[in-house]
Formats: C-alpha cells, sequence, structure tokens
C-alpha cells in the first residue's frame, strides 16, 4: 500500500479532474472544428445571381434555389 498524505490525495484528485476537463474541452473543440468544416464544404455560391446555399444532396450539378440555375460544387467566394 502506498502512504498518502490527505494534501496528496487532493493534489492527485484535482489534477486527475483538470486533466480530464482539458481533453473534454479538447474534445469538443476538434468536433466543432470538424462540423464547420464540413458545414463549409457543403455551400455553394451561385454562379449567376450570387446566393450562396447550402446543398447536403450528392447530385453533381445543384440548381440554385434562388435562380435555378445549375452549379458546380465550388466553396464561396471570399471570406
Amino acid at each position: 500500500m502506498i502512504p498518502l498524505t490527505l494534501g496528496q490525495v487532493v493534489v492527485v484528485y484535482t489534477a486527475g479532474l483538470v486533466t480530464f476537463l482539458l481533453f473534454l474541452s479538447l474534445g469538443r473543440t476538434l468536433f466543432r472544428m470538424r462540423r464547420e468544416a464540413r458545414s463549409r464544404r457543403r455551400q455553394i455560391q451561385c454562379a449567376i445571381c450570387g446566393t450562396i446555399y447550402e446543398n447536403s444532396t450528392e447530385v453533381a450539378l445543384p440548381e440554385c434555389p434562388n435562380c435555378a440555375h445549375p452549379n458546380e460544387r465550388r466553396p464561396p467566394l471570399g471570406p
């Protein structure tokens, strides 16, 4: 058996809790970044009217909901 004082036990539990919270925060950040990247990949900007819309279908040339023009799957221009 390992002899530990009360102060050492508190330090060990606190360090474990801080480590757990650090990994939880890192996991949430990575999940959010992946979700945003997936959303950006689905966004399409119409070549005719400039409307930015999100399309998650697998159609090769999705139509713009505003002007019904078929568009290539390219990300929107600009920031």
